[in-house]
């Protein structure tokens, strides 16, 4: 299985606690177009810090495909927000970054993963938790012919606690 690795570092970013992260359930969901598959997965700790100390999170995304296909990948992180939680909806974008897949010379699986800090953005109410959360549409290119963008589609979420 071949791996990528992209760093993403938003401007601005403020200081996360070196606290455990916990994990919240339902299992990734994938989508299929152009005879690729690709699956964000759940964002975990990568372990790795920024020289300030803060924890970076990966943001995996699994594509699956043929030969012969490229695959253009919109991937954002996303902080999810509920009435019930926090009285604040939309979900909050932390930032975005674009994954692109070369499998022209030969098919299989290929893993990228994104590493960025999580940018603190909920109110009083959430207790500084933030509920992260990869969110994934994609394109692929064969030949001359490219597949409109699909659906978005969301990872299981981590709750990433100050």
């Amino acid at each position: 299985m071949n791996r990528i690795r992209v760093i993403a570092l938003p401007v601005g970013i403020a200081a996360l606690a070196l606290t455990p992260i916990v994990l919240a359930a339902p299992a990734e969901a994938s989508t299929t177009a152009g005879g690729c598959t690709l699956t964000p997965g759940r964002p975990v700790a990568s372990g790795l810090f920024t020289p300030a100390g803060d924890p970076l999170i990966s943001y995996p995304i699994t594509a699956v495909c043929p030969i012969g296909v490229t695959v253009e990948a919109n991937q954002r992180r996303m902080d999810q927000d509920t009435w019930a939680r926090e009285m604040n909806r939309p979900d909050d974008l932390m930032g975005q970054t674009t994954v692109f897949f070369d499998f022209t010379a030969a098919g299989g699986t290929k893993v990228a993963t994104v590493l960025a800090v999580t940018v603190p953005t909920g109110p009083a109410l959430e207790l500084n938790d933030e509920e992260a959360y990869n969110d994934l549409s994609f394109r692929v290119t064969s030949g001359a012919v490219v597949t409109p963008w699909t659906a978005r589609e969301m990872s299981a979420i981590t709750v990433v606690p100050d």
